[in-house]
């Protein structure tokens, strides 16, 4: 999955920024027996890089906004009605 939008350049600072990027999701399920399913799952997503360029009291400066991300969860699914 990719997300839309465009980065700003301008908009970006060290505390608030924000990258396209893309995703990928996998997941599996397991059965523990007739009532329990044990679920793991994983995401990993990664962004587009951007900088932003500029001048402070004359010094030139170029900073980079870059990031990846790994999640992953388990889940327990117990059926009451079956």
């Amino acid at each position: 999955m990719r997300t839309n939008g465009r980065s700003r350049a301008g908009l970006q600072t060290d505390v608030n920024y924000s990258l396209i990027g893309n995703s990928v999701g996998l997941g599996l399920m397991f059965k523990v027996n007739e009532k329990v399913d044990l679920d793991l799952e994983m995401i990993y997503t990664v962004y587009d890089s951007d900088y932003k360029e500029g001048t402070y009291h004359s010094i030139v400066y170029k900073e980079l906004y870059d990031k990846t991300n790994l999640g992953f969860a388990i889940g327990v699914t117990y059926h009451l009605f079956n």
